[in-house]
């Protein structure tokens, strides 16, 4: 899986009616497996910070350049991402905290606030490297499309970038490509 924070996560984490640390039970979407098409649409301000221990390690000379790079980087713009990944069945009950620490450097709690067999919300907080706070929802259109949107913040080296998330993804088929992998990215 991608370590970009936190928006290359959605787009998986929208297709599975996943089970995590909750307060409402969880049912799984009712969507196929097999070869999806994520699309993406995220709208970001500000930018997170370079972690502590790599600014320690940085001269005067190095951390002005990069706070100067990331302040012209941290103005408001918008992206949009499409890719393909394979989802099982194993994904769609999978605790999608496992998903949001791919560096081993994060604890991720969620929260189920809402699950049926065609809609889901969820509440992700994760605390480590850097601290996030996400909130969204999916809902599975039919069996081959599911759409979405939310919102979070990351907090990093003392600076904080907030995103919103839209997400648009459909079935290809049920046979995923040789080597396809869950979450393929």
């Amino acid at each position: 899986m991608s370590k970009t924070y936190p928006h290359a996560l959605l787009g998986l984490l929208a297709l599975a009616g996943l089970a995590l640390a909750q307060t409402a039970p969880v049912v799984p979407l009712n969507v196929k497996t097999g070869l999806w098409e994520n699309h993406t649409t995220v709208a970001t301000s500000g930018m997170i910070g370079i972690p502590p221990d790599v600014a320690e390690k940085m001269t005067p000379e190095q951390r002005a350049q990069a706070a100067a790079a990331m302040a012209a980087a941290g103005t408001p713009h918008t992206t949009e991402n499409t890719d393909k990944g394979c989802l099982t069945q194993q994904d769609l009950t999978q605790d999608p905290a496992r998903l949001l620490h791919p560096n081993g450097n994060m604890e991720c709690q969620g929260q189920v606030i809402h699950s049926t067999a065609s809609d889901l919300e969820m509440h992700i907080t994760c605390t480590g490297e850097a601290q996030m706070d996400m909130h969204f929802m999916v809902h599975a259109q039919d069996q081959e499309h599911v759409t979405g949107q939310g919102e979070g913040s990351v907090t990093m080296g003392g600076h904080t970038m907030q995103s919103t998330y839209k997400i648009d993804n459909h079935w290809l088929g049920a046979t995923c490509p040789a080597g396809g992998s869950s979450g393929q990215r």
